[in-house]
């Protein structure tokens, strides 16, 4: 069964039709099953970097937490004159259910933090008829960096699910 295995990479193949038969395309990083075509999304090993503002904690109709946040990593080199940052990145970054509410609840603007997750592509068609993709980090996991703090950590208690009134400011 040449070409059907994963490549190590992927970590989940999203889709509706499960591309068991199907063969991984290099090119175009896709599954190709048929007539289906499916996104791959990556395991992302680990960010590290610095919030730039108080995440956003939202409730879905469903109930669901939703947190965003946005995480800059910098690259800075020493050099005779002092440090010199090379590189800047910018990551947009969301959170689901207990991790969401952990989140808001523990971290702020300016925390170094370590996030863990997998990067997920979104495409849409603007007013022009231009087709634009937005790629964003769903985190898995996510807690405070230890290099340069310290940080105390306690267990929370397992609550049931929570209640959300329509007219809270952030339901969504």
């Amino acid at each position: 069964m040449e070409g059907t295995r994963r490549p190590a990479m992927a970590s989940r193949v999203t889709c509706r039709h499960r591309p068991a038969l199907g063969r991984y395309d290099r090119r175009t990083a896709r599954i190709r099953a048929g007539a289906w075509e499916c996104a791959v999304s990556i395991k992302v090993p680990g960010v590290t970097g610095r919030l730039t503002g108080d995440p956003e904690l939202r409730f879905t109709p469903a109930g669901l937490a939703v947190v965003r946040f946005m995480v800059v990593t910098d690259t800075a080199r020493r050099k005779a004159d002092g440090w010199v940052s090379e590189e800047t990145s910018l990551w947009r970054c969301t959170a689901w259910n207990d991790l969401a509410v952990n989140i808001a609840e523990s971290l702020r603007r300016g925390q170094r933090i370590f996030i863990q997750g997998r990067l997920k592509e979104h495409s849409w068609t603007d007013k022009h008829g231009y087709t634009c993709r937005s790629v964003e980090l769903v985190v898995d996991d996510c807690g405070p960096s230890l290099k340069f703090a310290k940080a105390k950590v306690s267990k929370v208690d397992p609550a049931g699910p929570r209640s959300v009134d329509a007219d809270e400011p952030w339901a969504i």
